[in-house]
């Protein structure tokens, strides 16, 4: 029998239960009972009072400025959403104690007078997530899911094709002294975009399908990534010689093609843990299915990024995303999560693997809106080679060198934007700096 003890598990306060606490003692007297429970309503009307922060409309414009209702419902939230998309907002965050916030080319802006309580976002918490998102956050746990809206026609019947889906990360915060949640949706075109409308270089283009191998799209988060890649699978499944089967793995499900005209290809999507239990579950399964390619959502840890290797090295094209400011930096963040003990292996089965890496930013420009660069390095047979036989703690300046030598750096496409007067001399100089 083992009588090790064992801590409890640690909660903070956001969605606590109030049955839960402790009781008096039954040997307390009626009085000392009686200001428990005063005490303990006390609390609970404190829990609901709105934490507000002090911020202005002023310098808002008034397209951003939305009507808060006087109580949140999960109809409120999605008018908002919906209104936030409208007005071209790319993020909608909601903070206890804040007015939401939406995020349009970039800028950030307030869009009520009034913040939300305690109350109204832990309900919200629990319906978007469609489950005890509140437990989850009281432990300590974040919360990434998707949120789908489904539009109605103008006579008011739904139409079930006509969709606004949403990325969403719930994450456990402190304001003003007390546990809160940030709520961050992120919407998501009903259409992917193709790389035609993208503007997307020809290398990227000629060497975005490939027969196997692994390719990797990095940058910021909010960069446009999964946009990238998104819009690489809507031309190979429109594209009449294509005869491929795609699989995602994802978490959540970012992108639907649902829309899309299929001519000789198709694409099955997976979520985890709401269809798989995990990713190494899901590259099993996906052999099972004998697709041609294969999207794994992002490469943050050891598990995503031996998912990767094992379906790209078994020959099958692997795309995916991680979060990295340049190729040499995708290079170093990826052979980081490799323990000690394995990392030699792995590395030599990246760099048999490796078949393009993709790092897109969004540079502000004077029209107020923002464009995207990219720095480009396609591995070919002779550089997968090159970088077997290079140390592995030297590849990041071996491929620094690759970029410089044979891809496009990203000065490169922010030069042109100098040069076309597109971006101020601030924005210039901050990159020249980094060059």
């Amino acid at each position: 029998m083992n009588n090790d003890h064992q801590e409890p598990e640690t909660r903070n306060d956001y969605g606590s239960d109030r049955r839960s606490r402790e009781m008096p003692d039954r040997r307390d007297s009626t009085a000392d009972r009686r200001d428990a429970v005063q005490d303990e309503r006390d609390e609970a009307r404190e829990d609901d009072r709105p934490l507000y922060r002090k911020f202005s409309l002023d310098h808002v414009p008034e397209q951003f400025h939305f009507p808060v209702p006087t109580r949140f419902t999960i109809q409120d939230l999605n008018d908002m959403l919906l209104w936030a998309v409208d007005n071209g907002s790319s993020d909608i965050d909601l903070i206890n104690g804040e007015a939401p916030w939406v995020q349009v080319q970039g800028r950030r802006y307030p869009v009520g007078m009034r913040g939300i309580e305690h109350s109204e976002m832990r309900l919200l918490a629990d319906k978007v997530y469609r489950g005890a998102a509140a437990s989850r956050l009281a432990f300590g746990k974040s919360v990434n899911c998707s949120h789908e809206i489904v539009l109605s026609r103008a006579d008011g019947s739904v139409n079930r094709d006509d969709r606004q889906r949403f990325r969403v990360n719930m994450t456990a915060i402190q304001v003003m002294g007390q546990d809160a949640v940030n709520m961050t949706f992120r919407a998501l075109p009903k259409i992917p975009p193709t790389f035609e409308q993208l503007k997307v270089e020809s290398e990227i283009v000629d060497n975005f399908r490939q027969p196997n191998g692994l390719s990797v799209v990095s940058g910021p988060t909010g960069s446009g990534k999964s946009t990238l890649i998104a819009a690489g699978i809507h031309d190979d499944l429109r594209d009449p010689d294509s005869h491929r089967k795609w699989v995602t793995i994802e978490s959540p499900i970012e992108f639907v093609y649902d829309h899309i005209e299929r001519k000789s290809a198709f694409i099955t999507q997976s979520e985890v843990p709401r269809h798989l239990e995990s990713f190494e579950a899901g590259v099993e399964e996906a052999m099972r299915r004998k697709p041609e390619a294969g999207l794994v959502g992002e490469c943050k840890d050891v598990e995503t990024v031996t998912t990767c290797l094992d379906m790209a090295s078994t020959g099958h094209q692997v795309v995916t995303t991680t979060h990295a400011t340049d190729v040499p930096q995708t290079i170093r963040r990826m052979v980081t999560f490799f323990p000690r003990e394995e990392r030699e292996s792995r590395c030599l089965q990246m760099a048999e693997s490796l078949r393009m890496i993709v790092v897109q930013i969004l540079v502000p420009t004077l029209d107020g809106k923002r464009r995207a660069c990219r720095e480009i390095l396609v591995f070919d047979a002779i550089m997968r080679e090159r970088l077997m036989e290079t140390p592995i703690e030297q590849w990041p300046l071996e491929v620094k060198s690759m970029v410089r030598q044979k891809g496009q750096p990203m000065i490169d496409p922010i030069v042109n934007l100098w040069r076309e007067k597109l971006i101020s001399p601030l924005i210039w100089q901050q990159y020249e700096r980094q060059a």
